[in-house]
């Protein structure tokens, strides 16, 4: 538990739920740290949020970037939360995504509460076909799956595209050069195929 002086008694600054688990288990004493800088505390605190289950996948997302903002990489912060890269990498790129949908994700009533795994499938796609995929999945239900496949559907869809376009017209140029009796030499260009 951290805790910081005031006047003559303490605060908990960190480790409510903590001193809740001793007063149930009805003991008198629990170990305690006074509290340290501002900036360790924030961090400890903010750690300490993330850990909980309670907290809504938004404030996950934010408080998962502010640790890479002050720690300056993924790695850090994994290994602070003891968490993979993997899933640091994953809280970002559904940030990004919950940002660039944000008016999408408020018309479903959804912004703060929706899943970070729900936002990763279609965190990846282009802009438009973002917004396109997210309101094909809340209209289906919003659910893991209605994501995915709609993510699924904007990346074929984006695929099938790019395939239907005409190939390039392939030709060969050749040069003929003819001399004139005045010295001139007159090019001729000849396109075959």
């Amino acid at each position: 538990v951290i805790l910081s002086e005031m006047g003559t008694r303490y605060g908990i600054q960190a480790g409510h739920r903590r001193v809740l688990a001793f007063k149930f288990l009805d003991r008198n004493a629990i170990p305690a740290l006074v509290k340290p800088s501002p900036e360790v505390l924030a961090e400890i605190q903010l750690i300490e949020n993330i850990q909980r289950e309670d907290l809504s996948p938004a404030d996950l997302e934010i408080a998962v970037n502010a640790l890479v903002a002050r720690h300056g990489s993924q790695e850090a912060v994994a290994e602070i939360l003891m968490k993979s890269k993997q899933w640091v990498s994953n809280v970002i790129a559904a940030s990004g995504a919950r940002e660039a949908l944000g008016t999408v994700l408020e018309e479903h009533g959804v912004k703060s509460s929706l899943p970070s795994g729900h936002l990763r499938d279609i965190a990846s796609l282009p802009a438009g076909d973002r917004v396109k995929a997210a309101k094909e999945a809340l209209s289906s239900g919003g659910g893991k799956r209605a994501f995915r496949k709609a993510a699924e559907k904007a990346k074929e869809k984006r695929s099938s595209l790019a395939s239907k376009k005409k190939p390039r017209r392939l030709f060969t140029l050749s040069l003929t050069a003819q001399k004139e009796p005045d010295g001139v030499v007159t090019l001729t260009p000849e396109v075959q195929g």
